[in-house]
């Protein structure tokens, strides 16, 4: 099934923007501005679609559910161009070690 993935910037949820859906994917949503239903983990809320844009908003769940600039938002078709399933998919932290108390040579031989 096809799904639209939209990576979040951090300037889109400092200012709760809408989300844009991209062109290749536009097919997916209603030809007209429409209510739209999304579920989220048991959670429904309707938003406007807006067709000449192609956006509607979703900044409060930015907010709600924490989301950070490169985490991505999924929205999986549940009903033809009527209700989507969205996913929260989340960056992950590089994590990046310094300094270690165990010499790396010891590591790589399995010496520990």
């Amino acid at each position: 099934m096809d799904n639209v993935i939209i990576e979040l910037t951090q300037k889109q949820i400092d200012q709760n923007s809408n989300i844009h859906i991209p062109k290749d994917k536009w097919y997916l949503f209603p030809e007209e501005s429409a209510k739209i239903e999304l579920q989220y983990e048991g959670n429904f809320i309707k938003r406007k679609f807006n067709h000449r844009y192609h956006e509607f908003a979703l900044g409060e769940w930015f907010t709600a559910y924490k989301l950070k600039g490169g985490d991505k938002v999924k929205f999986t078709p549940i009903k033809e161009k009527k209700k989507y399933g969205v996913e929260f998919l989340r960056k992950r932290s590089s994590c990046l070690v310094t300094r270690s108390p165990i010499p790396l040579h010891l590591i790589m031989e399995g010496g520990m």
